[in-house]
């Protein structure tokens, strides 16, 4: 399956235009990028996060979370090497994604 592939069935979840196309490539995108990052380390951690509980995602998730609130707060005052700046923050975004996806992949094997 390509990432148009993945387009196409996306446009069919959205098939009465709520977001644009614009907004649902954008969507997507941010998607896989989450899971080329999680592709990435799991070749590495094979598959870890499955020993974990739930509550240990949601966890997680918390840490992340403030984590990057503390980097937006920093970029905003700091304005030092913005562009790793932001990439460090999108990178917890896209830990945040795995992570949820985690959590609710746990919570439905329950």
């Amino acid at each position: 399956m390509t990432a148009e592939d993945i387009l196409v069935l996306a446009g069919k979840l959205n098939s009465d235009g709520t977001l644009s196309g614009a907004d649902l490539e954008g969507y997507i995108n941010v998607i896989l990028d989450a899971l080329a990052v999680h592709i990435e380390r799991d070749r590495i951690r094979k598959g870890l996060w499955k020993e974990y509980h739930a509550e240990d995602q949601v966890e997680v998730i918390r840490y992340k979370a403030d984590r990057m609130r503390r980097s937006l707060e920093i970029l905003a005052v700091d304005g030092e090497d913005e562009e790793a700046q932001k990439a460090a923050i999108i990178e917890e975004c896209h830990d945040i994604i795995n992570y949820a996806t985690f959590t609710v992949r746990l919570l439905e094997s329950k």
